[in-house]
């Protein structure tokens, strides 16, 4: 049986936090009992609605919620346990999805916006096209920067651990990274964050 690739994922040279797509994840840990409403956006656009219900008595250590999956005609439920982590992600199509969470007794309150990442949480990208690419938080202004490198079949013959890369106040920490192609990036964020990277210069042979 042969693999079906999704020969988009190769053009894709934008990895916005705040728009997910399919190369793009965020991990939220939630650390109060309680039920949350989400909302799910995709370009500003409201497509669907969640429950997630953190519970003391779960086992469930982490909960995949897919974006593009959801059905806009009915509230998809989940749940996690206390100190949980819910790891929201695309499967398929253009992407441009967020996700907003609230607890469902205060309307008011602010949980979780995927658009505006906070400490504790984490945005995880995979970059397929070789070149260099500029990292940008949007609400600082600080950048760094990525080499995807031209893909070295010795390398790839095997899975490559996830590069880790932190965000404070001070910025990027390595603000310079160089990754083979498919190779994960992982944002650790500890202050306000929405990471955006674009390819500005293309590796061709």
């Amino acid at each position: 049986m042969k693999a079906v690739i999704n020969q988009r994922l190769f053009t894709e040279t934008s990895i916005d936090s705040g728009a997910l797509s399919m190369l793009g994840m965020v991990v939220h840990r939630f650390d109060q009992p309680g039920e949350y409403q989400g909302t799910v956006l995709r370009d500003g656009q409201v497509v669907a609605k969640l429950v997630l219900t953190v519970d003391e008595c779960s086992t469930a250590t982490q909960v995949n919620i897919d974006l593009a999956a959801l059905n806009a005609r009915e509230v998809s439920e989940f749940s996690v346990s206390v100190a949980g982590y819910a790891v929201f992600h695309v499967s398929r199509g253009v992407g441009g999805y967020s996700v907003v969470l609230r607890r469902s007794e205060d309307c008011d309150s602010h949980e979780f916006d995927s658009r505006e990442l906070n400490a504790e949480d984490s945005f995880a990208a995979t970059l397929l096209r070789p070149g260099i690419y500029r990292v940008t938080e949007t609400y600082s202004g600080y950048r760094g920067e990525i080499v995807v490198a031209y893909p070295d079949p010795a390398a790839l013959r095997c899975p490559l651990d996830p590069i880790s890369i932190g965000f404070d106040c001070n910025g990027f920490v390595p603000d310079w990274v160089e990754v083979q192609p498919t190779q994960g990036i992982v944002y650790r964020i500890e202050e306000r964050a929405r990471i955006q990277i674009n390819l500005v210069e293309p590796i061709d042979r």
